[in-house]
């Protein structure tokens, strides 16, 4: 009996694979884009005064220092072009901003100044912005609007002293 069953089935196999139809399959293939980005071409770096305290790790690609009286953020990222690296730093276009291109090798040099409300008062920022036709690399300082004038040749000097060095 075993025999006839196993010669049964085998037909059976062999006969109705052939009776399957074939069509395409309705389901979707997704798949994730894998982008590499590509490390910064250079290190930034930045005369920051020794009374001001990294909140974030340094060594990272952002770092925020507080003084008390104003905050610093220095940041490295990827940018197609320089205005959606402006836009990304301040939230305003480059219309909306005071901002001064100085034309440099390897990089453009850009700085830029705005006003924006605190929560206890308005604001006054300014920052530097280098940009290599791929990443930003960024210095901003905010502080309120009372203070600005104390402060101001602070940030003139490190926005002066900004440097990029090869990796």
């Amino acid at each position: 009996m075993k025999p006839i069953s196993i010669i049964v089935l085998l037909v059976c196999i062999i006969t109705l694979t052939a009776c399957s139809v074939k069509q395409p399959s309705d389901r979707l293939c997704i798949s994730d884009e894998y982008t590499i980005t590509e490390a910064p071409a250079f290190s930034f770096s930045a005369d920051i005064p020794d009374d001001a305290v990294a909140l974030t790790e340094t060594g990272s690609d952002c770092i925020l220092y507080e003084q008390g009286d104003y905050e610093i953020l220095q940041e490295v990222f990827a940018s197609e072009n320089a205005e959606d690296g402006l836009k990304r730093i301040t939230g305003k276009s480059m219309e909306e901003l005071s901002v001064l291109c100085l034309s440099s090798f390897p990089q453009e040099e850009y700085r830029f100044s705005w006003t924006a409300a605190g929560e206890s008062g308005d604001l006054t920022c300014c920052g530097v912005m280098l940009y290599d036709g791929r990443t930003c690399y960024s210095l901003t300082f905010q502080c309120p609007s009372s203070l600005e004038n104390r402060y101001r040749n602070v940030f003139y000097h490190m926005m002066s002293n900004v440097r990029l060095e090869p990796v």
